[in-house]
């Protein structure tokens, strides 16, 4: 389940996502609002009961993005996520 989720997650999150937003917003605009959304997917309908947790996901989700910018290896970041 780790590993499967590691894929698909960041290859949603730090794979479509961004390629979707950069033209239009930049590539830093479109690391931060995947690492919001990718924050957000962890919480859907727990928001209220977990809002302190929600900003460490967000910094785990600019880590992955950060990560992914700096290798250019989406295998790399789904393997750390895994």
């Amino acid at each position: 389940l780790g590993i499967l989720s590691g894929f698909g997650e960041e290859l949603l999150f730090r794979g479509v996502i961004p390629s979707l937003i950069t033209p239009y917003l930049g590539v830093f605009s479109a690391g931060v609002i995947s690492s919001i959304l990718f924050a957000w997917l962890h919480f859907i309908g727990q928001e209220l009961k977990f809002p302190s947790v929600i900003p460490i996901y967000i910094a785990v989700g600019l880590y992955f993005w950060w990560l992914y910018m700096i290798t250019a290896d989406l295998v790399a970041v789904m393997v750390c996520h895994g």
